[in-house]
């Protein structure tokens, strides 16, 4: 049987702010665990999609680093894709890296990315 309901949509009304990030995004949570180093950040940046062919990028917020490795959200699918781009928001320097994880989540999905050159100087200095 079919049922015809409205989805729920969802809202700001589910973020508090005073609550640590890991508790209102279960997927970037559980990258916290398979990256015990990972501290706290809120570097943005812009993630190029050039694997794609197509030049696309997308504007995020970097909030997890360390040890080699990035934590952030994005909402394109990233299937398919092994690597991507890195660039300070308001840099001209981007760096190359792997992804290494990919969770779903509400909003797109949960990524962790490594490296694959040394760690950017953008990033260490943030």
């Amino acid at each position: 049987m079919l049922r015809t309901e409205k989805p729920e949509t969802v809202a700001n009304r589910e973020f508090d702010s005073r609550c640590p990030l890991e508790a209102n995004d279960p997927a970037l949570g559980r990258f916290l665990s398979l990256f015990p180093g990972a501290k706290p950040a809120r570097i943005p940046i812009r993630v190029g999609l050039s694997p794609r062919g197509d030049g696309a990028s997308e504007r995020t917020t970097i909030e997890y680093w360390g040890n080699g490795t990035a934590i952030f959200s994005l909402t394109f699918p990233l299937y398919g894709v092994s690597a991507v781009r890195l660039r300070a928001a308001g840099g001209q320097r981007d760096a190359s890296a792997a992804v290494v994880a990919l969770v779903p989540n509400g909003r797109g999905f949960a990524v962790a990315v490594r490296f694959l050159e040394e760690i950017p100087r953008w990033l260490l200095k943030a």
